[in-house]
């Protein structure tokens, strides 16, 4: 889209967007009147039954934004992350020594899923299988259904979604959620009420206790909040490690210079959040990843609550939902070779002081997480939990692409998919 220099409004697979140049980011960071929230409340149906995680997410109280903003990046987190994932490399990859292939775009879900529910819901769920099919099933589902519902009409939407088989499904997995969680929940209540009797206070170190930390009393559904978590993390989560570790595995060239800075750093500091920040060569491989496959190719979306006038005077409407284009990231100006994966790159800039050039910061050069305040409060949850899945991997297996194979990125509509039949070759290392 670089060939376009002013607004232009199109549709796409998520809704009709006008998209502004990346000339816009730094006025539309500053610009009150487009809001986030409001826009992801509309168009993923967040008043409809089955989407109650899309309505606790875009809650005005923001509960679930601030337990993400104030109590995902705890340094313990690293080690949780570390040990889930252990048991699941073990399970489904196993301790083979000999070359053999798998499901790797499957298999990045499911490990995220369970690193991501050790924290969320704590270490006995996550590992209840059940629990780990509820939550990657659900992710697809809600998915499925807005594109499904989206389909439609809006004046037929109140009445189909009781009929769609998406939104059904939906529905019938968030029952399931509240039966699995309830024991838990109950199991808290009591905790607490003897912790209060005995002056001994017991925490637990998960999103469930969180939840009830920074609501203080105030409603909300804390079933719809887990899915809410599980939604915000499988999907944009695992399509960052899928395509980190094919484009790694497509420069073998990395393997070993990753793998030396994460033994050195995990020799200094463990599977800490210190031992993450000296993986920097990772750091900047993943963030490279993000440049060329950035998820989505415009970002930064927002809905007009007003009618607003752009910087090139054209008005657009109270309603209007807009968009910039990300093309900035692949523009020759900015980054050089900018078709062309360096893993590299943000090493350099970062050793050059460029503070934006680590993985978690944003800049507008770089908008894969956001920028201005709708950022997305989760990236730091997301670089160390990516970072230690590639550390680990690259650490305990040799990895490669099957030979003659290319993972393509699937691009439809506006969004940007990794490889969805991608596959591994691995082996063990000797121990």
């Amino acid at each position: 889209m670089l060939q376009f220099n002013g607004p232009f409004r199109i549709l796409t697979t998520l809704g009709s967007r006008v998209i502004l140049p990346a000339s816009y980011t730094e006025w539309l960071k500053n610009c009150s009147d487009l809001d986030h929230q409001a826009l992801v409340h509309d168009e993923y149906f967040a008043t409809y039954p089955g989407m109650e995680g899309q309505s606790i997410v875009t809650d005005p109280r923001k509960i679930l934004i601030n337990v993400t903003k104030t109590k995902l990046n705890q340094n313990g987190q690293c080690e949780l992350f570390h040990e889930h994932l252990t048991e699941a490399l073990r399970e489904i990859w196993t301790d083979d020594g000999d070359w053999h292939t798998v499901d790797w775009s499957q298999h990045a879900i499911r490990f995220i899923g369970r690193m991501s529910a050790s924290v969320f819901v704590g270490p006995q769920l996550a590992r209840d299988a059940q629990w780990q099919e509820l939550v990657l099933t659900s992710t697809m589902n809600t998915f499925m259904g807005v594109r499904s519902l989206r389909a439609w009409p809006a004046f037929l939407r109140p009445l189909v979604h009781w009929f769609l088989p998406e939104l059904r499904t939906c529905r019938r997995q968030l029952r399931l959620a509240r039966r699995m969680l309830q024991p838990t929940f109950d199991h808290r209540a009591r905790v607490r009420t003897n912790s209060i009797e005995s002056h001994k206070p017991e925490k637990f170190n998960d999103t469930i206790e969180w939840l009830e930390e920074i609501a203080a009393g105030r409603p909300y559904d804390a079933a719809a909040a887990q899915i809410a978590f599980a939604i915000s993390a499988m999907h944009t989560t695992s399509e960052l490690l899928k395509q980190a570790l094919l484009d790694i595995c497509m420069h073998p060239e990395l393997i070993p210079a990753i793998r030396h800075e994460a033994n050195q750093a995990i020799e200094e500091s463990g599977w800490t959040t210190a031992g993450v920040f000296k993986m920097q060569l990772l750091d900047s491989a993943i963030k490279e990843t993000q440049r060329l496959k950035p998820g989505i190719l415009a970002n930064l979306e927002r809905k007009a609550m007003r009618d607003i006038v752009l910087p090139n005077g054209m008005t657009i409407p109270r309603g209007t939902n807009v968009a910039v284009d990300s093309s900035m990231m692949w523009d020759p100006a900015i980054y050089h070779n900018p078709f062309t994966y360096d893993g590299h790159r943000f090493l350099r800039l970062r050793q050059a002081g460029n503070a934006w050039a680590a993985l978690a910061s944003t800049s507008p050069e770089h908008i894969a997480f956001g920028i201005g305040k709708p950022i997305c409060p989760g990236r730091f949850f997301v670089n160390n939990e990516v970072k230690i899945a590639l550390a680990k991997i690259l650490l305990t297996y040799d990895v490669r692409i099957p030979e003659g194979v290319k993972p393509k990125v699937v691009e439809m509509g506006f969004e940007m998919l990794s490889d969805p039949d991608a596959k591994l070759e691995i082996r063990k290392q000797p121990a």
